[in-house]
């Protein structure tokens, strides 16, 4: 789910972005203007931030438990994909001589710039960690396919870097109080299509003991379709509501992916609606409209029974009653028992997915946020109580990967212990995107520590495992050789 995405991008850019943007300095697609800024950011350092007391939350999570060897890992991993990114070898001895430079980036404040030629940084820079720089002056220089042009200086407390040609448009700074200032084209950065990745400049500044974030995304053509009139679930989702996300404007980009277009029969919804429940792990339940509630139920018990039950090598076996209006894998896991079914509200027809039974109630969704839904224009939504969302995402992760028949942790998880162990400093946090014009989205955060509970989880998933890909989390495999199905 784009949306999704997007606001996971916006925040994970908030706690590495300096360093991360680094990884674009060797190559862009291929004609791009040599002077063409790749990314830019100014960044006040993670020192400041465990020092301030504008955002008490952010500071306990930088300042807790394991906060330390998590930090290296992160300035490890982040070589790690810098050298992926150039498309050369992991050389041990540049990645040891790399991440402590790196971990210098992340901690105090730094600027830079990164073209498709070349790459300058200025970081202030302690002057007992100059001598280290210098030592590694040569994996520096190897960090541009063009080195010529390699600087390495330290004056007044300020070290600058570079190699290669820049020619950009200079450094950015940090203005009424923002701690974070960036901007970059994610569809280089990630070598990427351009229709899949906006440019994107994000801010973040500290206030009331909150981080508010913003993010301008361009595309360079619409991402999404016209957006609809929202058709909440009124029905089946029942508070209290430890998370709730809604999105809209969906249809065409589900189109886009084959498996998804036709387990709807080539009719997509145009919007997805995700809650969950406090106190009790997998109280998780998706809906989404549909315009032919038991064709999408049959198609999707199609699916299941690819995914689990003899052959597929999970354990599990789907059963549909013989009204053919829900189904459930059963045998998969003790006490947790997947359900599909289709709920009629008026007119309205939706697919609901949950896990767990439903703690019922008479709350409904709050004033407030239908008064938010309300807002025009805004395509996506996502209300949370961090620490909740947390365990939520963190036992819904681990089951994916029993189903993906590896281990659900990594050993020695030092960057799961330190979110766990320090999750209960974190508070509320929301997340809203406005489409402006087709192209042009700006998200907007208010959060105690900017990450979101899944993003969290994410994020240390990939610092404590031993590839770069998010602990390869991802859907068990799905069919691809299934046709379509036609029509009823």
């Amino acid at each position: 789910m784009l949306m999704k995405r997007i606001a996971w991008l916006g925040s994970v850019m908030v706690a590495g972005v300096a360093a991360s943007w680094l990884v674009s300095c060797s190559s862009g697609p291929q004609g791009a203007p040599a002077a063409a800024s790749v990314a830019r950011w100014r960044f006040a350092g993670a020192a400041q931030l465990q020092a301030q007391t504008a955002a008490p939350a952010l500071a306990a999570l930088l300042n807790g438990t394991n906060s330390t060897p998590t930090a290296d890992r992160l300035a490890t991993n982040l070589v790690r994909v810098l050298w992926q990114r150039l498309g050369r070898p992991d050389a041990a001895g540049a990645s040891a001589a790399l991440a402590p430079l790196v971990r210098d980036v992340l901690r105090y404040e730094s600027a830079g710039e990164v073209t498709a030629t070349g790459w300058r940084l200025t970081v202030k820079l302690p002057a007992e960690r100059w001598p280290t720089w210098q030592q590694a002056k040569d994996s520096l220089a190897a960090l541009s396919a063009t080195p010529a042009g390699s600087i390495l200086a330290y004056t007044n407390g300020w070290l600058t870097a570079g190699a290669g040609a820049v020619g950009g448009t200079g450094w950015l700074s940090l203005t009424n109080g923002a701690v974070l200032a960036a901007e970059g084209d994610l569809a280089r950065i990630f070598d990427g299509s351009p229709a899949q990745w906006p440019r994107t400049r994000v801010g973040a500044t500290l206030e009331a003991g909150r981080v508010l974030t913003r993010a301008a995304l361009d595309f360079s053509t619409p991402p999404f379709g016209a957006v609809p009139d929202w058709k909440l679930p009124e029905r089946m989702a029942h508070g209290p509501f430890s998370q709730f996300v809604a999105m809209r404007g969906i249809a065409e980009f589900g189109a886009r992916l084959p498996w998804w277009r036709d387990a709807f029969g080539g009719q997509p919804p145009d919007q997805l609606f995700a809650w969950s429940q406090p106190e009790v792990p997998f109280r998780n339940w998706v809906a989404v409209p549909t315009k032919d509630p038991l064709g999408d139920v049959d198609r999707w018990f199609d699916l299941a029974g690819k995914v689990f039950g003899a052959g597929a090598g999970r354990a599990g076996r789907p059963v549909m009653p013989t009204n053919r209006t829900a189904f459930a894998v059963l045998d998969t896991l003790k006490g947790l028992e997947p359900v599909v079914t289709q709920v009629k509200q008026g007119d309205q027809a939706f697919l609901l997915a949950s896990l767990f039974p439903a703690d019922r109630t008479t709350n409904s969704i709050s004033a407030s946020l239908r008064q938010r839904l309300a807002e025009k224009d805004l395509v996506f939504q996502d209300a949370e109580f961090t620490p909740e969302a947390i365990d939520h995402w963190n036992v819904l992760f681990q089951v994916n990967q029993i189903l993906l028949s590896r281990m659900p942790n990594a050993r020695n998880a030092r960057a799961h212990s330190w979110m766990i162990d320090n999750r209960t400093v974190l508070g509320d946090s929301e997340t809203v995107i406005h489409r402006t014009t087709p192209t042009h989205f700006v998200l907007e955060r208010k959060s105690s520590a900017g990450l979101t509970g899944m993003e969290l989880v994410l994020l240390t998933r990939w610092l404590d495992g031993t590839d770069n890909q998010l602990r390869r989390v991802g859907l068990p495999p799905l069919p691809t050789d299934s046709p379509r199905p036609p029509k009823p």
